[in-house]
């Protein structure tokens, strides 16, 4: 076998890994996304190694590049961050960058590979279909069985396959079930997503984007309702401007990142002026307003280069006023926005735009066709990082890196505008 045709038949093997189990994993193991980027790493390098010429021969353009490097200084910045942080906070800054450097080193290097590696033959949408299939299985059955695929899953990883398993399932109250479940169903309304992207049909997002909002009231995934409604409102907005939609949506983004420490306080003080009452949307929206205000006030302590990774889970004090968020402590500041500007400063904030702006110069480039799901798909992302976990949690980024391994290897089938 020759080395042109070894190194898309290894391309492909890292396409199938992801496509297949990036859509449903999270719910038997959300970690185990940590380990499935590994082997897709290996088979991209492996098919660089084979194919060195075919890598030479298809350098990604600015678009990509921007990104890439911008990726690339946000890693470096972070690994290093613990050395200006507060002396009693290092250690456990030190055990946090040992842990997001690997997944941020390993997402730079897939990206790189999907970006180059030779597509011929290459097939996407079958393997993300079946993944998305059993994804969609899984969620049916867990919701028409009364949760127990869910209590199953708890109940195996706290105590094992042993004699109290179905009584610990049956005993779990269902708020239990919201972490397990949100998490998974995150990743898969992101990887439907991709699917609908893959029909190369600009309407066909946009449908399922909605059809997914109605499935996310039926489940137990406020999150994944918010960025079926963000991606819809993006998709739209790009079927109805054009290149005009992504820019705008640019924009906005980078206003807002580059504003955050200002902004976020002016909000807290709106939300509370419209929404008033004792609802639980309302207390919700409060909840997450005051801690972005009360954290991005932080911010000025260390403008320029910031407390440094992970600042607000080895440190643990919650310094807001706890009307609406009753809890003493807190992990992280549930947005990319106030998280990359206490942890890196501005410093941090403008290399995220540099990276935000690459993706969406890499949106403008793309087929006309994608463009309305890929602009849907970025500003999903940045929803579930404005309202989930940390942006240093390892499994999370290998996710999100996985999904954007997909959707440049789309791009490069289906060939630029």
């Amino acid at each position: 076998m020759t080395a042109i045709r070894l190194g898309p038949r290894l391309a492909q093997t890292a396409v199938i890994l992801m496509a297949l189990f990036l859509p449903w994993l999270a719910f038997p193991s959300d970690r185990a996304m940590a380990w499935l980027i590994a082997p897709a790493v290996l088979a991209f390098l492996s098919a660089w190694l084979v194919g060195r010429r075919e890598f030479r021969a298809s350098g990604p353009g600015l678009p990509l590049v921007l990104p890439l490097a911008a990726l690339s200084a946000i890693t470096l910045l972070a690994v290093l961050s613990p050395g200006w942080g507060e002396s009693a906070y290092r250690p456990g800054m030190e055990k946090l960058a040992g842990r997001a450097g690997p997944a941020l080193l390993a997402g730079i290097v897939l990206l790189w590979c999907a970006a180059r590696a030779p597509l011929d033959g290459v097939r996407l949408r079958p393997w993300l279909a079946a993944g998305c299939g059993i994804a969609a299985l899984i969620a049916l059955v867990d919701m028409l069985s009364g949760r127990w695929l869910l209590r199953l899953r708890l109940a195996v990883a706290e105590g094992g396959w042993d004699g109290g398993l179905l009584d610990r399932a049956s005993s779990y109250d269902p708020a239990a079930f919201l972490a397990r479940f949100n998490d998974f169903w995150m990743l898969a309304t992101l990887a439907l997503t991709l699917l609908a992207v893959t029909s190369g049909r600009r309407w066909v997002p946009p449908l399922v984007l909605a059809a997914l909002m109605a499935v996310s009231l039926l489940t137990i995934s406020e999150t994944s309702l918010v960025m079926a409604l963000a991606g819809l409102i993006a998709a739209l907005l790009v079927l109805a401007a054009g290149r005009a939609g992504v820019i705008a949506i640019m924009a906005s983004v980078l206003a807002a990142i580059l504003t955050t420490p200002w902004l976020f306080p002016l909000l807290d003080r709106a939300t509370g002026a419209i929404f008033a009452g004792g609802s639980t949307l309302t207390h919700k929206i409060r909840e997450r307003s005051e801690i972005w205000a009360a954290l991005a006030e932080t911010v000025p302590e260390r403008f320029w280069l910031g407390h440094g990774i992970g600042y607000q889970r080895v440190h643990g004090d919650y310094p807001g006023p706890n009307v609406f968020y009753i809890p003493e402590g807190i992990w992280h500041p549930h947005s990319i926005f106030v998280q990359i500007w206490q942890d890196l400063g501005l410093a941090g904030a403008a290399l995220l735009c540099a990276l935000v702006a690459g993706v969406f110069l890499a949106i403008l480039r793309a087929a006309p066709a994608l463009r309305p799901g890929f602009a849907a798909l970025a500003v999903m992302v940045l929803a579930a990082l404005g309202a989930a976990h940390s942006i240093w949690l390892g499994w999370w980024l290998c996710a999100f890196f996985m999904l954007a391994g997909l959707a440049i290897v789309l791009a490069r089938r289906e060939g630029k505008a």
